[in-house]
């Protein structure tokens, strides 16, 4: 498997939606073209801006750091 650092915004966009199961946090994400080196800088109010519950984004920011550890 790629590192997450080496994903592109169509590697991320495909994470949100296909394994974390938030496909309008994915679509933002991939209108922001964000990738893979930006993911470790994410933290709660950024997933929100991009759409996410509260809740949804603390499972972000949890599921990141298992991602890059």
């Amino acid at each position: 498997t790629m590192p997450v650092i080496q994903w592109q915004a169509d590697d991320v966009e495909g994470w949100l939606r296909d394994e974390m199961k938030f496909p309008s946090v994915a679509t933002a994400c991939k209108a922001e073209e964000l990738s893979g080196n930006m993911l470790a800088f994410m933290e709660r109010a950024d997933w929100e801006s991009v759409g996410a519950t509260r809740l949804q984004a603390i499972k972000l920011v949890v599921a990141v750091r298992q991602l890059i550890d």
